[in-house]
């Protein structure tokens, strides 16, 4: 004979919610366990790499500045020489060319120098309108070594240069400057020399300027502090 145990409906409804309950605390518990592996993993990928939290494409690094040493630019195509240099370590020579428009046009914006540690000279390069078309970022230069150990800056026989456009720089820190017989050279007497340079008192400025073609006017500026 058959033993029969009868249980009542509202017991069995209470066991059934009871075994539910019991299998959702064990999910649970095992997605708890799953996220604190995968926390320990990332962690440690962090330390290993540091763009773990960042997108696949790394951030760029700050540019910083592209050293190179002296530059002496007798041809156009030495005007390249300039382009991936943003700091000169020496002097810049610009000497004997004549440029056409087409090269003056192709000059823009391709220099990217923006501090020279000894000198700058340009002599002789005609054609030229504006330094600006070279030299749009150049702020400063140091005048460490000087030509023929007196100048820092020197423009000379230049003779289509209209303007200097030399807008960016702000300091000569040592060093004279020299600008002389560029016959069509205007808008020099607006340029604050005195700001420009880094020591008035030992630095020197002179400007032979030209009233025609036939008749040079010459004087010095010598700033006292």
């Amino acid at each position: 004979m058959a033993y029969q145990v009868n249980i009542p409906a509202t017991l069995q409804r209470d066991t059934l919610v009871a075994l539910l309950f019991l299998i959702i605390l064990q999910a649970l518990k095992v997605r708890c366990d799953a996220a604190l592996v995968n926390a320990v993993t990332l962690n440690d990928d962090v330390v290993g790499n540091p763009l773990a939290f960042t997108s696949n494409t790394p951030p760029e690094s700050p540019q910083s500045l592209r050293t190179c040493n002296s530059i002496e630019v007798r041809t156009r195509k030495d005007f390249e020489l300039l382009k991936n240099c943003t700091r000169v370590h020496g002097h810049v020579w610009l000497a004997h060319m004549q440029l056409t428009p087409h090269d003056v046009g192709a000059l823009k914006y391709l220099s990217e120098v923006e501090e020279i540690t000894d000198y700058l000279l340009v002599h002789r390069v005609h054609g030229l309108p504006s330094l600006h078309h070279i030299f749009p970022h150049l702020r400063l230069i140091r005048g460490r070594r000087l030509l023929f150990d007196e100048f820092a800056l020197v423009i000379y026989e230049n003779r289509d240069l209209g303007y200097l456009g030399l807008g960016s720089l702000l300091r000569i820190q040592a060093g004279n400057i020299r600008i002389e017989t560029n016959p069509t050279l205007c808008y020099v007497d607006t340029v604050n020399w005195v700001q420009l340079l880094g020591n008035s008192s030992q630095q020197h400025f002179w400007y032979k300027v030209g009233l025609n073609s036939s008749i040079l006017r010459s004087f010095t500026l010598v700033f006292i502090g």
